[in-house]
């Protein structure tokens, strides 16, 4: 299931079996207003992967991004899903909708030989869709995780510059696209890091500055913050990442220790660069302990 900051909207997901046994998934946008009700539905011929919904103020629509795997190749359907009133369903049953855009990712410009990638994660903001995919092959070199970079509008796209994930730990990566900015969130030795570049307003005019180039350079970081993880622990997982505020992005860290000692958990808050005034949440870390047999999330966090 994923849900839309702000609690309205509520997508579900079902992975039924296709006729001659081909893999396939069925998904479900549902208003969670009032009486909650499907206002559509999606049906993908593929191995579902995961998938991200954008809201944007004053539209009348949600935009959807499907990530699956279908025939070898991996692909991003993309999907308008107009806001509809029950009353509008002829007896109640939410319309199927088709695709305005599928994007299937090419080959990484460093891979040499048949590559074994998925999908691990889709960022979406103001028609600016971000990629995560990992290599489990390493064939990258450097690091297991690629991220490919789309403009939904033009279908302009390309790959990132793999410089620009240079220092953290490979596929723990979380990417996110958020009011103009590429945000990278992951571990880096005993730390947490949050790694922030500007998006080009405009990734299709980016992207005509330097047509033979076979990445995307975004440039040098607007900033960096960094928070410790728990000492003498291990790094094990970022479980759950809160979306954007206006101010800050929170992280929820799993880590272990050595001997028999229960996990640990982090709650860890970065700042992100304010977008105009008011007050300018600095970092913090807090620490609790965390049994096996005990789950944690992060609540939605607020403006």
């Amino acid at each position: 299931m994923y849900l839309v900051p702000g609690g309205r909207w509520l997508l579900t997901v079902q992975r039924p079996r296709q006729r001659g046994g081909r893999p396939g998934s069925h998904l479900e946008v549902w208003s969670l207003e009032n009486e909650p009700y499907a206002i559509a539905c999606v049906d993908v011929a593929g191995f579902y992967r995961t998938a991200t919904m954008e809201l944007k103020e004053g539209s009348q629509s949600i935009t959807l991004a499907v990530a699956y795997e279908t025939d070898d190749t991996e692909a991003v359907a993309v999907y308008s899903v107009p806001f509809r009133d029950r009353s509008e369903f002829l007896f109640y049953t939410a319309p199927t909708l088709t695709p305005t855009t599928t994007i299937r990712l090419p080959p990484h410009p460093t891979v040499k030989w048949q590559s074994a990638k998925f999908i691990h994660q889709l960022s979406l903001s103001d028609g600016q869709l971000v990629v995560s995919v990992v290599d489990p092959m390493g064939q990258t070199g450097s690091s297991l995780l690629q991220v490919f970079l789309v403009d939904i509008k033009s279908r302009v796209s390309q790959w990132l510059d793999p410089k620009q994930l240079r220092r953290f730990s490979d596929v723990w990566v979380k990417v996110y696209a958020y009011n103009g900015y590429f945000l990278l969130l992951g571990p880096a030795r005993q730390s947490i890091i949050l790694r922030v570049y500007a998006m080009p307003a405009r990734l299709c005019t980016k992207l005509a500055t330097d047509p033979a180039s076979p990445f995307l350079d975004l440039g040098p970081a607007i900033c960096e913050y960094e928070q410790p993880l728990r000492h003498d622990s291990q790094f094990q997982d970022i479980i759950s990442v809160s979306a954007p505020s206006a101010t800050s992005i929170s992280a929820l860290v799993i880590c272990s220790f050595h001997d028999t000692s229960p996990r640990v958990g982090q709650v860890t808050r970065f700042p992100l660069p304010a977008a105009g005034p008011g007050p300018h949440l600095p970092g913090a870390t807090r620490y609790f302990s965390m049994p096996s047999h005990v789950s944690a999330q992060l609540a939605p966090s607020r403006p």
